[in-house]
């Protein structure tokens, strides 16, 4: 979960060339990455839409659609190949995080979004509203979609005004003004709504199948195109989707909006019925019910991505790739932190045997559509290795350092194997489904650096960081760190700016062809790079 910020000044536009070798130690031929994987682009453009999900003066804020859509489909001042920004990258895909209830504004449980609001108050119907504009800024980001020709991935996130302000609906265990993730059965009403209109189409689509007609009214984007689309506004059609990104995440820093005497939240996103944190591995306390969806965090999470499976059916297939055309392909399962999921804590089980195990373990014995059910083993699955990069720049940014230094896993591999150790092989995808390089670093150096004498890194560095995750240098990568066996890297998304400042990382800037945009653009390092 990262904010953009502003880059520097574009470069001029010259031919590519290799580089001189980026000081890395070489693998073996049959460990070296061939061929670069997938690229997309998590965009972020849909947050300009409406003043980035936060209210003005206490109300929803005007809807600026058409500049959201611009801002996707923008190509000055530098068109590339006289495409969208995003083309000149080769991507064909974009991802975008939106709160989980998104879609239930038009439906008939548009009161499951205010049902912990206090009733009848400002805050109510604002949140209301909002998430009402929220959706049709969705809808011009999808109609924008349809028009480059991308293909979309849609991760579901916290509904950051979705509070714990009607203290007398819940566990009296989660503060006031606690952050709510939904109950399982709340998740259920959201996700099939979401479906129903985005994925399976249910009112209406393009005979071709590629989209589906949005129903935000006149806020939305205006109709165009062909077939259905000739007079109704169409979106291009969601077969992926992420069911909660980063689970395992939680943190004491504040979000979401404030309204009198109602302040911002930590980000701690507590189950309503339970009382415990989604992030939080621990499920013991309460008897061989430990491992309810009501309870415990990762069986919840893993129960989200159940639901999607439920609703999606047929609808939510990779039509490219390693497991294109298999069954919920196109559903994520983990979409962890950097963290990967490692924090381990007791569990009790059904039996009422209690057993220490790691986050991700718990989320996958949970798989499954009742307590005795045998295990789904999903296609897919996300992390998003942010210090990885970090890792790499530090190892390779100064005299004397080489990667990977002895003894060093990266958060990659390690999910691989993790992955590999509970049966997961080599026809499993493993994505990268937030990831940056960083031009100053926000992590401390991974042991077996000695020679590390700075945290800040070149463009030139930043590139070859770039080509590391890609899978596109010459000798180490990241993909080519995972034994043939294990599942296997083959897509990232790597983050582009929106409204925002970081002072970490660096991203990627519609019309902005500078050196990071340049490698991308041409799968080498630029002469022109410093």
């Amino acid at each position: 979960m990262r904010v953009g910020l502003t880059v520097s000044a574009a470069l001029a536009v010259c031919a590519a060339s290799l580089a001189a070798a980026s000081p890395i130690s070489a693998l073996s031929a049959a460990q070296a990455a061939t061929s670069s994987i997938t690229i997309g682009i998590h965009d972020g453009s849909i947050n300009n839409c409406d003043n980035n999900e936060q209210w003005i003066n206490s109300s929803a804020p005007p809807i600026n659609g058409p500049g959201a859509q611009q801002v996707m489909l923008n190509e000055s001042p530098n068109p590339v190949d006289g495409q969208g920004w995003f083309a000149g990258l080769h991507s064909g895909t974009v991802r975008v995080s939106v709160p989980w209830d998104i879609a239930l504004p038009d439906s008939a449980n548009s009161s499951v979004v205010t049902q912990y609001d206090p009733p009848g108050s400002q805050w109510e119907s604002v949140h209301l509203q909002s998430l009402t504009n929220e959706q049709a800024c969705l809808d011009w980001w999808l109609d924008a979609a349809r028009q480059a020709g991308v293909a979309v991935q849609v991760a579901f996130k916290p509904d950051y005004d979705y509070r714990n302000l009607n203290s007398g609906a819940n566990s009296p265990a989660i503060p006031y003004n606690a952050i709510l993730a939904p109950s399982i059965s709340n998740y259920k009403t959201a996700v099939t709504a979401f479906v129903d209109e985005y994925s399976l189409c249910d009112h209406g689509s393009d005979p071709s199948g590629d989209d589906c007609v949005l129903l935000s009214g006149s806020a939305g984007p205006p109709p165009g195109g062909s077939g259905s689309c000739a007079s109704n506004p169409c979106g291009a059609r969601v077969r992926i989707i992420s069911p909660w990104g980063e689970p395992d995440f939680a943190s004491s820093q504040l979000a979401g909006n404030s309204l009198g005497s109602i302040p911002a939240s930590p980000q701690e996103f507590y189950i309503p019925d339970g009382g415990n944190l989604v992030s939080t591995a621990q499920c013991t306390a309460n008897g061989t019910a430990s491992t309810n969806t009501n309870w415990c965090g990762p069986v919840l999470a893993s129960q989200y991505y159940m639901a999607v499976l439920n609703a999606c059916g047929s609808g939510c297939e990779l039509t490219s790739g390693p497991a294109a055309n298999q069954l919920n392909s196109g559903i994520v399962a983990g979409d962890y932190s950097s963290g990967v999921a490692s924090q381990t804590a007791p569990v009790e089980g059904t039996n009422g045997s209690t057993a220490s195990q790691p986050y991700w373990l718990t989320y996958s014995q949970h798989l499954n559509n009742c307590a005795t059910c045998a295990g789904v083993r999903p296609w897919t699955w996300g992390v998003h290795p942010y210090t990885d990069a970090s890792d790499y720049e530090y190892c390779t940014g100064d005299p004397g350092n080489s990667y990977p230094p002895a003894g060093y896993k990266s958060k990659t591999l390690q999910f691989a194997n993790d992955l590999s150790s509970i049966g997961y092989g080599s026809q499993t995808s493993i994505w990268l489904n937030e990831i940056s390089v960083y031009y100053q670093a926000q992590y401390g150096p991974p042991g077996g650096c000695p020679n590390n004498v700075s945290s800040t890194f070149s463009e030139r560095r930043q590139a070859f960081a770039f080509l590391f995750l890609d899978g596109a240098n010459s000798g180490v990568t990241l993909p080519g760190e995972i034994p043939s066996n294990e599942p296997q890297v083959d897509r990232l998304y790597y983050m582009r700016a929106y409204t925002g400042s970081a002072s970490d990382a660096t991203y990627i800037h519609p019309g902005v062809f500078d050196c990071l945009y340049q490698t991308m653009h041409t799968q080498a390092v630029s002469s022109s790079c410093t």
